[in-house]
């Protein structure tokens, strides 16, 4: 034990409250500590020689005690035939902690997802847990092909679940399960899948003003930011994801609008800034035409970071309309970084190189005598590793069954197969049914679905049909756009082997004497006149 275990210093041993001073031996006394000592003296050359010095057996050694401190002084001076032992350090008592509470601090939110998503799962329990379970319906879950479990490396009482390419098969009331020694605490909420043909389609909404959040569970959002709804909380709460910065969080909605309702809001307050700029006159031209946009820019320009960007629009109108740019509600004017061209009818504004705070909602307004016209783009500024959350077009294409199935009469232990041409994007998702109960492959009945781009082949094959295979088949084919169906019956043909008569030549017959019509026919056995 380390001396600043007691706050002493080894020039004070005998202060110890733990020194336990030992008895020396009995055997051991004054004169043979003496004669041990006489020993020690230098060889004397008149001793006889015939004796041997022999040390003396009472005398025995003391070793520093193994409870010494090692890092102590060796040169302590001892009293002769005494030795001091320091005692083993008493063992500190562990002072008892007491377990936090279990807690279900954040708990699972119900959300809307549809088939093909994928959905995430979070929720937060406080505390010293020594088990945490994941269950669906009472069952526990495992990560998987499809299903990952996770814990945050961060915040060690944040727990997730991941489900990816969602179906039917799981929905379902999807549990958080933690426990302790003594107390059990959980959290749960319903995932209901519905079909992918009721998905909305994804709508960019834009923040109308600057938001602070208050807490970690919103995020902040300047005017302009370009954000994807995840999940509508409430109606007055909506979780998004900045398209800029990749953050998620909660915001309130009143401060978001579509972008189509965000661009038209802005220019009608861009038309009010405008509204004392002059317009160009020419009293020698005779056609009047307000200002029209021949070729818009695109809805959302996306740029990395560092990187040049330009937003162009084709303009026509007489007289030549005369052209303001402004991001939000602010006026660009050509500057460090910021170039604004016009050539003829075609008008641009150019950043050499995009920054974050580049990032935002860029109008065009043309203006004449005629009347005034406007368009705007969303400019998206991400890092160059960054993949931001746009909006997929939806081109998808309904399934569509161009060859049906064909009714079919099968011979016993005879394959059978049955085809069906589809066309459909993104790829379908076959189902075969059997007098509307669904099949399921096996060594003797196999699917196929072989694709070339929008074409797919669905084939489904019986090695050897019997009597029960026999039914109405159904193929499904079905999408996040829709589904397409074709159904056949197919029957047991029982096939009868058939008689052949085998027909006899006249040369093939043989020749038999026939009786005269006329000459009656004598007593004796019947005999052939012909053979047919």
């Amino acid at each position: 034990m380390s001396y600043r275990s007691y706050g002493r210093r080894p020039s004070e041993p005998q202060s110890n409250p733990f020194a336990v001073k030992l008895k020396p031996p009995k055997k051991i006394q004054k004169d043979s500590v003496a004669e041990a000592a006489h020993a020690l003296k230098p060889f004397d050359k008149n001793k006889d020689k015939s004796k041997k010095d022999v040390p003396d057996p009472n005398l025995k050694s003391f070793k520093r005690s193994s409870f010494a401190d090692p890092k102590a002084p060796k040169d302590i001076e001892e009293e002769p035939g005494k030795a001091t032992v320091s005692a083993p350090t008493k063992p500190k008592e562990a002072k008892e902690v007491p377990e936090s509470p279990l807690i279900v601090e954040l708990p699972l939110i119900s959300p809307e997802v549809y088939e093909g998503d994928s959905v995430l799962l979070k929720a937060k329990i406080t505390g010293n847990p020594s088990e945490v379970k994941w269950l669906k319906n009472g069952t526990e879950l495992r990560s998987g092909r499809d299903i990952k479990i996770e814990r945050d490396r961060t915040d060690k009482s944040l727990h997730s679940l991941k489900v990816t390419n969602l179906n039917p098969a799981h929905s379902g009331e999807y549990t958080l399960q933690a426990a302790d020694d003594s107390s059990l605490v959980k959290t749960s909420t319903v995932v209901n899948v519905k079909e992918a043909s009721k998905k909305p389609k994804t709508v960019v909404h834009i923040a109308t003003s600057t938001y602070e959040a208050p807490d970690s569970n919103g995020i902040s959002l300047s005017e302009g930011d370009q954000v994807n709804i995840i999940q509508k909380n409430s109606p007055d709460t909506w979780t998004v994801s900045n398209n800029s910065t990749g953050e998620k969080g909660k915001v309130p909605s009143k401060i978001l609008l579509d972008r189509p309702k965000y661009c038209e809001a802005l220019q009608a307050e861009i038309a009010k800034l405008t509204k004392d700029i002059d317009s160009p006159i020419d009293e020698e031209s005779e056609v009047r035409e307000a200002p029209k946009f021949l070729t818009a820019p695109s809805n959302t320009t996306t740029v990395e970071s560092g990187k040049p960007a330009k937003i162009t629009a084709q303009l026509a109108g007489s007289p030549k309309p005369k052209v303001q740019w402004f991001r939000e509600k602010t006026p660009v004017e050509t500057s460090d970084g910021i170039v604004i061209e016009s050539d003829g009818d075609e008008h641009s504004l150019s950043i050499t190189e995009c920054q974050k705070q580049d990032a935002g909602t860029f109008t065009c307004v043309a203006k004449n005598a005629s009347g005034v016209s406007s368009c705007s783009s969303t400019l998206l500024v991400v890092d160059d590793k960054q993949k931001p959350e746009k909006p997929e077009e939806d081109d998808s294409i309904k399934p569509t069954i161009q060859k049906g199935l064909e009714p079919k009469k099968v011979s016993p232990k005879k394959p059978l197969k049955l085809t069906s041409n589809i066309i459909s994007k993104p790829a379908p998702h076959v189902t075969w049914l059997r007098n509307n109960a669904q099949l399921n492959e096996s060594s003797k009945l196999k699917f196929k679905l072989v694709s070339d781009v929008n074409m797919h082949i669905a084939t489904l094959s019986i090695d050897s049909f019997t009597s029960t295979d026999v039914g109405t088949y159904k193929l499904v084919a079905k999408n996040k756009s829709g589904e397409d169906t074709s159904t056949c019956t197919v029957e047991l043909e029982d096939k009868e082997e058939p008689v052949v008569e085998e027909e006899m030549t006249e040369e093939a017959a043989p020749e038999v004497e026939s009786a005269p019509a006329s000459e009656p026919q004598k007593d004796g056995p019947p005999k052939f006149i012909k053979i047919l």
